[in-house]
């Protein structure tokens, strides 16, 4: 009977050691429950979430464990101060509907003319997402897909994005960002006055018009 019980306790302690690399790298997690993971080593990418779970991702914004939100308010924070929401937020109060993701008139003007955007920005947890080739072109940058990275090219520098992330690159230095690049219908969409800053642009915001200033 004892050395069934070695064994199994022998199984027991092999799959754990085997589980953990999984689980096992280094790194502090920052105010929104996640952190940078450059070696991979979770396989999940460059940055992934914990927030009292295994390192996870969200995608489109969606947390698959579903307690984020109530994770953010433990941590002194609301939703709409994140890029990332759970998937419970739709589920939310009419009161905080104005955080949803939503496709309302969003009118993007360049140097006082109205541009042209495809498709149309829309808003998401106050922020006002556009499509990078859209906004980049306009610009007048070019845009390079390297794997998975993109990389935008413009008279004033260049940024390279990596989708699904929180961070970018502005001429070699790396810049965290408030909310998350992510990919909806096949085109990238970002943060606006994001993508404009790093462009050397500024941005104005009034009632549903947005003006840039190159």
């Amino acid at each position: 009977m004892k050395k069934v019980l070695h064994i199994f306790l022998a199984v027991v302690v092999i799959m754990a050691l085997v589980a953990m690399p999984a689980f096992a790298h280094s790194g502090n997690t920052d105010r929104y429950g996640g952190h940078h993971d450059y070696k991979n080593v979770s396989g999940l990418g460059s940055y992934h979430y914990h927030h009292g779970h295994g390192p996870h991702l969200h995608p489109n914004g969606i947390c698959p464990y579903g307690d984020y939100a109530k994770w953010l308010a433990n941590h002194g924070m609301s939703s709409s101060s994140s890029s990332y929401s759970s998937s419970t937020k739709s589920k939310s109060s009419s009161s905080s509907s104005s955080y949803a993701t939503k496709n309302i008139n969003i009118t993007v003007k360049l140097n006082g003319k109205v541009m042209y955007v495809s498709p149309k920005p829309y808003l998401s947890l106050q922020t006002v997402m556009v499509p990078l080739r859209s906004i980049a072109q306009n610009l007048g940058c070019t845009v390079h897909y390297n794997g998975s990275s993109v990389i935008v090219s413009c008279k004033r520098g260049v940024v390279t994005l990596y989708p699904g992330t929180r961070y970018i690159r502005v001429n070699g230095v790396q810049q965290t960002l408030a909310s998350a690049i992510v990919t909806k219908n096949n085109y990238i969409m970002v943060p606006l006055r994001t993508l404009a800053t790093a462009l050397g642009a500024s941005v104005q915001y009034a009632n549903n018009t947005v003006s840039i200033y190159y």
